[in-house]
């Protein structure tokens, strides 16, 4: 038996592979998947319905196609209506007691659970002329929800690029957070990534790093303990005048911060800025971007981030930076110049903007649709049986 976690990751595929191996090593094996969910379905000799990915396996093992080989084959006709094929013919519906049926609630804006959410990720529909922001998808990108504040201006467009091609000519590319930063580095020269990024920061577009992009942003990263690499001095891009050195102990905490730096849009980052450091290491050298004045209950006075003599390349180890609603508003007007506006053009679906006419904080926004999210629930399940349940 092939187990998985997930669809679309490879476990009928390498069944595929698995019969045709057998098959050339004399061995006659037949496929087996007592239930599947598709709607990519085949028509066998006799004439009945089967998923194609049995049938896939089985002319892989050189074989015919038989119903048996998938008995019972679910095809989606609606957000919550199933049409059932047992044995090749679609069968009456079956009735069973249950809590309910929760149809696929759309465009829901509150943080994924993991990367693979990006491979489907929609984006805020561009406005003519719209800010284009490229972030770097490394393969071991982590914290990209640090991004959808950007995704969900209405005057910006977020795309996330793994190769020369879809990089294109951003207004700006950020190098998001990493779980393995050597590695991810390594992988970015590799695809000429990190060439196109000094080239693109030479003629002026701006670059942001956070936490393992801000350390890749540096000249150097020292792994004396190994804790990331069997080597102890790794070369950044060079774009910051900073040098990491990695640490075996992490750094998690909730943070509040300040503007120190002037160039560039800091000078426009009035009010204090809140987010969340998760690290290993730490990054000198350079003129601090922000000061550090609490970690969790405690006051502080630390150095974070850094930016280069234009303002147009910085780092910070903090993620959610974007959340808050002055410092994104300075970023983007930053891009956009004197041009940049708040207002929403009428039809639109979705903005940054409170009835009042003020700025929504992302706790506002993740705050509407986790009510949204509730009512959806409401509708479809029965929450008084529910309650009986656990004896509320």
């Amino acid at each position: 038996m092939l187990q998985g976690t997930a669809s679309n990751v490879g476990k009928s595929l390498l069944v595929a592979a698995l019969c045709r191996i057998f098959k050339q090593d004399g061995v006659r094996v037949a496929p087996f998947k007592a239930q599947n969910m598709a709607l990519n379905s085949f028509v066998t000799r006799d004439g009945f319905e089967m998923g194609r990915a049995q049938v896939v396996q089985a002319q892989a093992a050189g074989l015919e196609p038989l119903i048996e080989m998938n008995p019972i084959l679910l095809k989606p006709e609606a957000d919550s209506r199933s049409q059932v094929v047992v044995m090749g013919k679609p069968r009456a519906r079956l009735h069973s007691r249950a809590l309910g049926v929760v149809p696929y609630l759309r465009d829901l804006k509150i943080a994924e659970e993991d990367s693979v959410a990006l491979e489907n990720i929609t984006h805020h529909p561009s406005r003519p002329n719209a800010i284009d922001i490229a972030v770097i998808r490394l393969p071991h990108i982590s914290n990209f929800d640090d991004f959808d504040p950007l995704a969900l201006e209405p005057g910006a467009r977020v795309r996330y690029v793994q190769s020369l091609d879809e990089l294109g000519e951003p207004h700006a590319i950020i190098l998001p957070g990493s779980k393995s930063t050597l590695a991810d580095l390594h992988w970015l020269n590799a695809r000429g990534l990190a060439a196109a990024l000094r080239a693109h920061a030479h003629r002026g577009v701006a670059v942001v790093g956070i936490c393992g992009g801000y350390q890749m942003l540096g000249r150097v990263i020292r792994d004396p303990d190994r804790v990331e690499s069997a080597h102890e001095v790794s070369e950044g891009l060079g774009l910051l005048e900073v040098e990491t050195i990695f640490l075996a102990e992490k750094t998690t905490h909730q943070v509040r911060a300040r503007a120190l730096a002037t160039r560039g849009f800091f000078g426009a980052v009035r009010d204090e800025i809140g987010g969340y450091e998760i690290h290993m290491g730490k990054t000198i050298g350079a003129e601090p971007a922000l000061q550090i004045t609490r970690r969790g209950d405690r006051e502080a006075n630390d150095a974070d981030g850094a930016v280069d003599a234009t303002g147009k390349i910085f780092g910070t180890y903090l993620h959610g930076i974007f959340d808050n609603a002055n410092f994104r508003d300075a970023f983007l007007a930053s891009l956009r110049g004197a041009q940049f506006a708040t207002k929403q053009s009428p039809d639109s679906d979705w903005g940054l903007l409170r009835p009042d006419g003020a700025r929504n904080d992302m706790r506002d926004i993740r705050e509407r649709e986790y009510y949204r999210l509730a009512a959806h629930v409401r509708k479809y399940v029965d929450i008084a049986q529910i309650r009986r349940i656990v004896d509320l």
